[in-house]
């Protein structure tokens, strides 16, 4: 990890010492005698100098933390500016190693971390002074959203900014002014402008939670859900999983959407959801179902016989 962020960054850090422990009480007997107080590690936490990480976790933990320690280094005795920042880029530092070790590209990393976002309504402001839940996994959804937006800013002005930003801290009145000679962006703009690439490239998911009820209950064999939506969004489609209660959940942004029922290993379309009747074969009468602002919860699908009955070409017994 060390080579690798001297090979891209040109910097390494100096004096790092490293604790490593097989479980709570011997990291926490490490941070005793290391720190002369007791510090609650979790898998894995950076601070001072010190690395601190469970056995099991390193290999993931490690270019994180590195990343703090790289933070550290730059910054000196100066504050460090936004929780959201130092763990955004931190973040960042991660998907640039694994994208080198191969595991996969920054893109990647950070399309699932704007799946993950669009889950997530809480804005970026809300993060400045810290996550309100202190997460001690790096994967919670506040350095998600926080990774995404290191990556806006990097789209901006470059991977370099993100080491500029820690160097110009110790020249720099306060991390504002820093925060604007690295990325070239005044931080009062910074919330409204994120939104509104947030919204373009993730937006805000609802939940649709309900039940596929064949004739004798739930649990109709092995059907799937597909949210189609319509109008501007009608150009994808999302899944739905369908659990052998019959319970379903899927994910959507606002907007106007269908239902169907499918055969999940053949595609097979059954019908639509209709509220009176509960199933359609006809899409035009579908029911057109509205997320707006919150989630949607109690959908009943009734299937009027067995995913047998209904479609055999999902069993073979049919033509497709």
């Amino acid at each position: 990890v060390m080579q690798f962020f001297e090979h891209r960054f040109g910097i390494q850090v100096p004096g790092l010492v490293i604790h490593v422990g097989s479980d709570a009480e011997a990291l926490a007997a490490a941070t005793r005698h290391a720190m002369d107080r007791p510090w609650e590690v979790g898998f894995a936490r950076y601070g001072n100098g010190l690395l601190f990480l469970h056995v099991n976790h390193m290999s993931r933990a490690i270019p994180h933390l590195y990343f703090h320690a790289v933070q550290d280094h730059l910054a000196g005795d100066r504050p460090w500016g936004p929780w959201w920042l130092s763990e955004g880029v931190a973040a960042y530092g991660e998907y640039l190693f694994r994208a080198w070790r191969g595991d996969e590209t920054v893109e990647e990393s950070l399309r699932r971390a704007r799946w993950h976002a669009s889950l997530e309504s809480t804005p970026l402001s809300a993060f400045e002074w810290g996550s309100p839940t202190d997460p001690e996994e790096l994967g919670s959804a506040p350095v998600i959203i926080a990774s995404m937006a290191v990556g806006w800013l990097v789209e901006r002005a470059g991977e370099s900014a993100l080491l500029t930003y820690y160097q110009a801290l110790s020249s720099s009145e306060d991390w504002k002014v820093a925060f604007e000679t690295a990325f070239g962006l005044p931080f009062e703009e910074m919330y409204e402008r994120f939104a509104a690439y947030r919204e373009e490239v993730a937006p805000a998911k609802r939940f649709l939670r309900g039940l596929v009820l064949g004739p004798d209950g739930p649990g109709t064999g092995d059907p799937s859900l597909v949210v189609e939506p319509q109008g501007a969004r009608a150009h994808f489609a999302l899944g739905g999983h369908v659990n052998h209660r019959g319970e379903f959940s899927a994910a959507a942004p606002d907007g106007a959407y269908t239902l169907a029922v499918v055969c999940r290993e053949t595609q097979v379309t059954l019908g639509w959801y209709e509220e009176e009747s509960g199933l359609t074969t006809a899409e035009s009468e579908a029911t057109l179902v509205i997320v707006d602002g919150s989630d949607l919860n109690g959908i009943v699908i009734r299937l009027p016989g067995t995913l047998r009955e209904l479609a055999p070409e999902c069993f073979g017994d049919g033509e497709s």
